[in-house]
């Protein structure tokens, strides 16, 4: 199955700059600005986004706003390093037993409400029965 990327089809904005910024660059120190800016801009596009008329603005801002929220810093002029982000925490894989009791319920809850519609379906049948009998 093919993964879409998010922000295909869009314009670069700062915001879409800091994420792929944080994606590419996150634990790496010392990194040039020009790498950091061709970078961003060639992965938006070979993702299927489209180009900023200022990649360089655009990418700068999203620079600027990882500075100003700490996720990154600027120990030289003209470098960045952009602090080492936490991935969201992996769900526990649930095992095979588990699936098994949980499909055993979710089929069991089918089949009782399939009972009640049998039910409600026969019910509303006899009422439109009698109804058309007055």
């Amino acid at each position: 199955m093919k993964n879409e990327y998010e922000y295909e089809a869009l314009k670069l904005n700062p915001l879409m700059a800091q994420n792929l910024i944080l994606e590419l660059f996150s634990g790496k120190s010392d990194v040039p600005r020009k790498v950091i800016i061709k970078t961003v801009d060639e992965t938006h596009f070979k993702r299927g986004g489209e180009r900023s008329n200022d990649p360089i603005g655009t990418i700068r801002g999203g620079l600027d706003n990882l500075v100003s929220e700490g996720k990154a810093s600027n120990p030289k002029t003209g470098y960045y390093s952009i602090h080492h982000q936490n991935l969201p925490e992996q769900p526990e894989p649930i095992n095979k037993d588990e699936v098994s009791r949980l499909r055993s319920a979710i089929e069991n809850e089918v089949e009782f409400i399939e009972k009640q519609i049998n039910q409600l379906e026969r019910r509303r049948s006899k009422l439109s029965n009698t109804l058309n009998e007055l």
